[in-house]
């Protein structure tokens, strides 16, 4: 899992990191820029924002953004994928 992991890093300039978590949170693999042992964090946000839309059915895409980043992340069977991208610069 980790090589496929370095390679969704490697394949897109703008994704400075990828985690993927278990069910239970633990970390299975991580490429890149990423927040390591506080990864469980995602997988709890993930199942909360699930609960939000009752009549949706699936895992939602949770997007956070800040100045210079931007984080996708999104339940995929049993396993919670981030995806961290970097903002393009203006020019």
């Amino acid at each position: 899992m980790q090589a496929v992991l370095e390679d969704a890093v490697a394949a897109d300039e703008a994704v400075v990191g990828v985690v993927c978590n278990d069910a239970n949170g633990l970390c299975l693999g991580r490429a890149g820029d990423t927040y390591g042992c506080r990864a469980a964090f995602l997988t709890s946000l993930v199942r909360r924002a699930s609960l939000l839309d009752d009549e949706h059915m699936g895992s939602p895409m949770i997007v956070i953004e800040s100045a210079d980043k931007k984080m996708l992340l999104r339940e995929y069977d049993s396993l919670t994928v981030a995806i961290m991208r970097k903002e393009a610069e203006e020019e």
